[in-house]
This record gives structure tokens, sequence and C-alpha cells, in this order.
């Protein structure tokens, strides 16, 4: 199990330091907009989606 843990870190690793070489910024940078905007922004998009599904629209699961 660890040995998966380990080369799935690894795996992911070298694909941020070759999207931060591709975008042409430093492996920190691309952290910073992945993991504090990107990521949070889509959790917070998502929880808005599903607070106008259940709560400000909740005649939308209800079939007729």
């Amino acid at each position: 199990m660890a040995e998966i843990l380990k080369s799935t870190y690894f795996y992911f690793t070298d694909f941020c330091i070759n999207m931060a070489n591709l975008l042409g910024m430093s492996y920190m940078e691309f952290n910073f907009w992945l993991f504090l905007v990107a990521i949070p922004a889509f959790i917070l998009i998502l929880f808005l989606l599903n607070l106008y599904r259940y709560i400000l629209k909740p005649n939308f699961l209800k079939r007729t």
C-alpha cells in the first residue's frame, strides 16, 4: 500500500512540474494557482450550484 501511495505522489509531483514548465512558471507558482485558486474556486462553484438546486429552487426534484 505504501508503494502505491509513493508512486502516486511522485506521479502527481511530476505532473505539476511538467505543467509548470509547459506554462512557463515555477513549480511553486503552479501549486499556488492549482491548490489555492483553481480547486477552491471549483469547490465554491459546486457549492453554489448545489445551494441553488436544493434550497433556492427546491421544485427542481419534484416530478408531476
